[in-house]
């Protein structure tokens, strides 16, 4: 089924209003930091200027600036801290700072990590990743990471590599990043075309105990050539939602439309794009999120 529709509005609205919230807020502070503090000296920094932020002598920092639901931000965590993050109840995960400019981490799911020992054919999803992240003037930070991730089957995983530029600090920040990846066979070998990673992120703080937080990400495979022209397949997770704040944990609340579509391009160079009915007509499949983070 070819279409030319405009994208859906609610998404969009959210992350202009996030983003023009964001950007505000970023604009009317006055007092920079200097790009000579280490991420020590940057937290005080912070949680010095919740207050102007926010106008309210209960507001504290947020400990959750360097993660969105799914995508890092290149704000780096300070050397020494490690957090604990649970991801729709069954993947468990933790991450710690290396240094004031190198974290690493690693997670796995439960339930695939049971039918591991009950089965004894397959293995648990895992993942590894590292991040390296760095202040390149105040208010402006780049990073890049690399992650690995384990499937069931023995052997068989997905590799990929991305960098992002943040602005902002960990109260109100913007993100883009950009990545790619591939997925592994039980040979070492490719199993498909590497596949593109494109992120656009952000959260402001909106009172002392809630954020907007916006994570919108989008896949995108290589172009193929088939049936006399070229296709390219497509799939875009707009989250949208909230971060409910303690002085050290957080929750994360989101809904996901997921949209799969496929763009064609023949030898005329027509472009047409398809998607499956129900995304066009009722709407995109949407998946309720939930998270949850805490310092150890």
């Amino acid at each position: 089924m070819n279409f030319t529709s405009r994208p859906k509005a609610l998404p969009i609205l959210g992350s202009l209003l996030i983003i023009c919230l964001t950007m505000t807020g970023l604009f009317a502070q006055s007092n920079k930091p200097s790009a000579e503090w280490n991420a020590v000296q940057m937290q005080a920094h912070h949680e010095a200027q919740v207050h102007d932020i926010l106008g309210t002598e209960a507001a504290f920092h947020n400990p959750q600036g360097h993660q969105y639901y799914l995508s890092p931000s290149a704000i780096p965590l300070a050397a020494g801290e490690w957090y604990y993050r649970n991801q729709m109840v069954t993947l468990n995960s933790i991450r710690a700072g290396l240094t004031d400019h190198i974290s690493a981490g690693a997670g796995m799911e439960v339930v695939t990590a049971i039918m591991s020992v009950v089965e004894q054919e397959t293995l648990p999803v895992f993942f590894v990743e590292a991040q390296a992240s760095t202040q390149l003037r105040p208010g402006i930070y780049a990073g890049a990471g690399i992650k690995a991730a384990q499937y069931m089957e023995p052997g068989e995983g997905m590799g990929l590599a991305h960098g992002m530029v943040t602005i902002g600090n960990p109260n109100r920040n913007l993100t883009f990043g950009a990545g790619i990846g591939t997925e592994y066979n039980q040979n070492g070998l490719a199993k498909s075309q590497p596949f593109g990673v494109f992120h656009l992120s952000g959260m402001t703080r909106v009172s002392p105990r809630l954020s907007l937080v916006m994570d919108h990400v989008l896949t995108s495979k290589r172009l193929t050539y088939e049936n006399n022209r070229w296709s390219r397949d497509q799939t875009l997770a707009s989250m949208m939602g909230l971060r409910i704040h303690g002085r050290k944990a957080s929750l994360d609340l989101a809904l996901v439309p997921v949209i799969h579509f496929h763009t064609y391009q023949d030898e005329a160079g027509v472009r047409t794009m398809e998607a499956d009915w129900y995304e066009l007509f009722i709407g995109p499949t949407i998946v309720p999120y939930i998270g949850f983070s805490y310092p150890l």
